[in-house]
């Protein structure tokens, strides 16, 4: 009944005469279009483990954080003054505040002098100067009373001595120009793109054999039986030899095979070969396929990520590390006149750790390192600030002073090459000066010594660049090898802390600015398409950043292994996954290493504790 309202109902005794009435139903179709669900249509079983793992595996977010364990070892002695015609004008707040070396001597110079005028005593910056954590608030006639050196802030606490960021290696360069040193004598410059130098010479195996060795400032990443390229043209009957095959490692000492390595002289008359010969070489994989398995050779370059001030630095917990407090009461009797000092308690190193972490979440969707793969790793990367003023003079007209090198600029001897333009970082300084006066002294035997500059290296912003390690490149075998850590050196400023000659190659303290994080790992095998399956051989079946070779007619490439997943060598990363996000940790030792000594030079590792049941 499509029309209810066009129906009309009447009884029988109206309709006809003598008719009788009668109850009348209507039938009414009733027709249902909509199906009620069964339970079992609505409801499915979830797999809670795979779907946790399907969300691990897509998020790109990560939330990183570290631990450092600061190695440390105050070398330097000085006075914190300004020489002026061979006569130290002492900066009093500095002069104050020194872990004193020589009380007694300095203490008698200054009975025999005009005791209401300073001179410069001997003693070493405190530890304060180097820390991750500012703890000199409140000192009178330091950060506190009249003429003090700095108006301490507690927001700056984190911030006055280091920066922190996080980066990544976006990209290279082949073009920086580098140089090692032997003794006191630059022996080698080259680009970064030439490959590894070497001096070579003339010697004999074990068997008497005739061999040409070479000898490296960095490890070669060579094994017996592959091939080396050589810089210098050959001659005689060399003119045909492309890649010699490496024959030998090492010459018999303690990891001498890391930077030696042996070519068996087979009667070669290039006169390129004789005892002293420098130059530069690439590593080959194939001799029958040297353009594709020749090694590449760069400078990475790092992208700032994060402004300085999303680092959040505590202090970790109790914590010390292992090596040693060294600390002393500097008595009243035996400090400087100056400004009334009382007696108090000086730091010249201690044994501290640091958390580190980070205010924002750090998402890489997207983002591809300098070999156009997916990021595999991010870097913490700190940068010497030095607000307080004891460092950082730029070197001559420029505007930097922090200096950059490779670890194989570094060892028991000073090294040239951190006074030469080429050492030069991109991080530029700035300055502030101290408006107080301190005496009439001080003003009259130098004009305006109270307005001395106090200079600090500035900070970088999110997108600025800043180089990285030393590294080879084999689009072969897909690999990238860190041949040589990057560093930073940071020096006094002679003005206001001399620790001897003012020389333009002024002592000062290397670190090692950027730390990894691993954010995934790539297997320790090479993936290869299979050209006798066409339905395998597809383009859209490789990752992007699969190396074509033309020879072999192949692509090759590595998988980055799943998070969770660790293979038997150990190979793999297992974080913490929760609320979307990866959260990244590692422990790192961050080591100020004194210029001209290998102290601390070396690698410094923790095993775990042993669980038997017994703690």
């Amino acid at each position: 009944m499509s029309d209810l309202g066009s129906t009309r109902y009447i009884k029988g005794s109206l309709r006809f005469k003598g008719a009788t009435d009668e109850d009348i139903s209507l039938q009414i179709p009733i027709e249902n279009t909509i199906k009620e669900l069964e339970e079992y249509t609505r409801n499915t079983n979830l797999n809670l483990a795979q779907l946790f793992d399907t969300e691990r595996q897509s998020s790109t977010i990560f939330v990183p954080t570290c631990k450092f364990n600061m190695v440390f070892e105050n070398a330097y002695e000085g006075v914190a003054g300004k020489l002026v015609n061979n006569q130290n004008y002492p900066y009093p707040p500095f002069n104050n505040n020194l872990y004193y070396s020589n009380t007694l001597e300095d203490k008698q110079s200054q009975i025999g002098y005009n005791c209401t005028e300073p001179i410069a005593w001997i003693g070493y910056p405190q530890y304060d100067e180097f820390k991750f954590i500012r703890t000199d608030y409140g000192i009178p006639g330091w950060t506190i009373g009249a003429n003090k050196h700095i108006k301490f802030q507690a927001s700056e606490t984190t911030f006055y001595n280091w920066y922190f960021h996080l980066t990544y290696a976006f990209s290279s360069t082949t073009a920086t120009t580098m140089q090692y040193q032997t003794g006191t004598t630059i022996t080698n410059s080259w680009t970064a793109g030439d490959g590894i130098p070497f001096i070579m010479n003339k010697t004999n195996d074990g068997d008497g054999k005739p061999m040409l060795r070479f000898v490296c400032p960095c490890p070669h990443g060579l094994t017996p039986g592959e091939y080396v390229s050589l810089s210098f043209q050959t001659g005689g009957n060399c003119n045909n030899i492309q890649a010699f095959e490496v024959y030998n490692l090492g010459n018999g000492f303690v990891d001498s095979e890391l930077t030696i390595f042996d070519v068996y002289d087979v009667g070669y008359l290039c006169s390129v070969f004789m005892d002293g010969a420098q130059g530069t070489f690439k590593r080959v994989l194939d001799i029958n396929n040297i353009d594709e398995t020749t090694s590449k050779y760069y400078v990475r370059l790092h992208k700032i990520l994060t402004p300085y001030r999303q680092a959040i630095i505590n202090n970790s917990g109790f914590e010390n590390n292992a090596l040693r407090t060294n600390k002393k009461f500097e008595s009243k009797s035996l400090q400087p006149p100056y400004l009334n000092n009382q007696g108090r308690v000086s730091v010249k190193e201690d044994s501290l750790s640091y958390n580190v972490s980070f205010q924002e979440y750090l998402d890489l969707k997207g983002m591809i390192d300098n070999q156009r793969r997916p990021v595999s790793e991010i870097f913490v990367t700190v940068i010497n600030r030095g607000y307080f003023g004891w460092f950082n003079k730029p070197y001559g007209s420029s505007n930097v002073s922090l200096r950059q090198g490779w670890d194989f600029n570094l060892g028991p001897q000073l090294n040239d090459w951190w006074s030469s333009q080429f050492s030069l970082t991109n991080v530029p300084t700035n300055f502030w000066n101290n408006p107080n006066t301190f005496d009439n002294y001080e003003q009259n035997a130098i004009p305006l010594v109270s307005q001395r500059a106090f200079y600090y290296n500035r900070d970088l912003n999110t997108g600025d660049t800043i180089y990285g390690d030393y590294c080879e490149w084999n689009d072969f075998d897909q690999k990238e090898r860190v041949i040589s850590d990057y560093y930073h050196k940071f020096t006094f400023n002679p003005d206001n802390f001399s620790i001897g000659p003012n020389i333009q190659n002024q002592l000062g303290y290397y670190y090692k600015p950027h730390h990894t994080l691993t954010v995934k790992q790539y297997s320790p095998y090479v993936e290869q398409s299979d050209e006798d399956n066409p339905q395998n051989f597809r383009i859209e079946n490789f990752p992007n950043h699969a190396y074509y070779s033309v020879r072999n007619n192949d692509f090759r490439w590595r998988d980055l292994y799943p998070y969770g997943f660790i293979d038997e060598t150990n190979v793999g990363v297992d974080y913490p996954f929760m609320n979307g996000r990866h959260y990244l940790y590692d422990n790192f030792f961050f080591k100020i290493i004194p210029e001209g000594t290998n102290v601390f030079n070396t690698s410094i590792s923790v095993n775990d504790p042993i669980i038997d049941g017994c703690e």
